[in-house]
């Protein structure tokens, strides 16, 4: 028993050695800058296409609600796309990431399949615009 007790405790102090933590802490470190990087790319991305989107959809002459719609959507979409590349960089496995949300995903839908036909009715209905702000319903 004496030996197994001192082969832990030799095995503790080949592992906590200063000079394996060191280079475990400095692996750690240069994944997060990494992810911090692509991480900040993509909201670089953002600041310099918010302004584009927003002089398109002035342009265009959508309204408000349209607008800031998309806006709202493309700003998420660039947020998990973003998430999931970091996630990638710092070399995550994304695959059983990605399959666990879907599996949430379907879940949730399940579950609130009555709440999800309603905004799905009213994503439709703010589409087909039969009505605007103002009108007496």
């Amino acid at each position: 028993m004496d030996i197994f007790i001192q082969n832990i405790i030799s095995q503790l102090k080949t592992i906590f050695s200063p000079t394996v933590l060191s280079a475990q802490f400095a692996q750690i470190l240069s994944k997060l800058i990494i992810g911090a990087v692509v991480l900040a790319a993509f909201y670089l991305a953002w600041l310099l296409i918010n302004p584009f989107l927003k002089m398109i959809f002035k342009r265009s002459g959508t309204n408000e609600m349209t607008s800031t719609f998309l806006s709202t959507l493309a700003k998420y979409s660039l947020l998990i796309v973003g998430s999931v590349t970091a996630l990638d960089s710092m070399g995550i496995k994304i695959g059983a990431v990605l399959a666990s949300l879907g599996i949430a995903g379907l879940s949730i839908g399940f579950a609130a399949r009555d709440s999800l036909s309603n905004i799905i009715s009213g994503i439709l209905i703010f589409i087909d615009r039969p009505f605007v702000i103002g009108d007496i319903v």
